[in-house]
């Protein structure tokens, strides 16, 4: 099976194929909701996430981070990051 995610960044824009049409940044972050959504359906309880700040500018950092911290009440979240401001939403480095 093939499956091609559609992807409209604005709401006027066309939905193009996810890898042809997205950002650094928006691949980012359309990663993490995938991760927060699968993770409320499986039983596995630590979830990797590398490189989830790739692209993005500080406030989406923070948003980021407050995101995977509430992740992190349920499951083991490991993170590869580059941002300080995601960083510091980690209870352990």
């Amino acid at each position: 099976d093939a499956v091609e995610f559609g992807f409209a960044a604005h709401g006027g824009s066309d939905l193009l194929p996810l890898n042809k049409s997205a950002s650094g940044g928006e691949l980012s972050r359309v990663m993490l909701a995938l991760e927060v959504v699968l993770a409320a359906s499986t039983s596995s309880k630590t979830i990797v996430v590398p490189s989830v700040d790739a692209g993005v500018g500080g406030r989406a950092a923070v948003q980021i981070g407050r995101r995977l911290a509430r992740l992190a009440r349920t499951h083991q979240v490991i993170v590869v990051t580059h941002l300080p401001q995601v960083a510091a939403y980690a209870h352990a480095h």
